[in-house]
């Protein structure tokens, strides 16, 4: 059962809106029960955590953890080492923040270069990175 009273309906639907983009604006409305409420699959959230420790283990969590370490580590190695590319922050745990070397080609700016890299990047399906600016330096994640 949902009650909703019309003086804070509005308030109601700002705190408990779904944001994704599939799903339509939230209206204000008192039979928009979809923003009125906590989130419905907010019990689910748990579940695929429970799932994987229930197929891997703590073993098997350790080894995926170690194993993306230690190759986030491998990676910041060679774009050390690399002519293209540069780290722009020393790689902590698996995350490895880097960017391009003299990559502005023509007219264009770090960052149009950057997005360029990262399109081609992605596109090629192998690996997923992220833009990001790190000291006012466009880079990749």
């Amino acid at each position: 059962i949902q009650f909703t009273s019309d003086k804070h309906l509005e308030l109601q639907i700002q705190v408990f809106k779904n944001m994704s983009s599939y799903l339509a604006s939230a209206e204000v409305r008192p039979d928009n029960y979809l923003h009125l409420a906590p989130e419905n699959s907010r019990r689910f959230r748990a579940l695929p955590v429970w799932m994987s420790l229930k197929a891997y283990g703590k073993d098997g969590f350790q080894d995926i953890v170690d194993r993306n370490v230690s190759l986030a580590s491998l990676l910041g190695s060679k774009i050390e080492e690399s002519a293209g590319f540069r780290l722009l922050s020393p790689v902590i745990l698996n995350v490895v923040c880097f960017g391009l070397k003299g990559a502005v080609v023509g007219d264009t700016s770090p960052s149009e270069s950057r997005d360029r890299f990262l399109k081609f990047l992605n596109e090629a399906g192998v690996v997923r990175c992220t833009p990001t600016l790190y000291n006012n330096t466009p880079g990749i994640r």
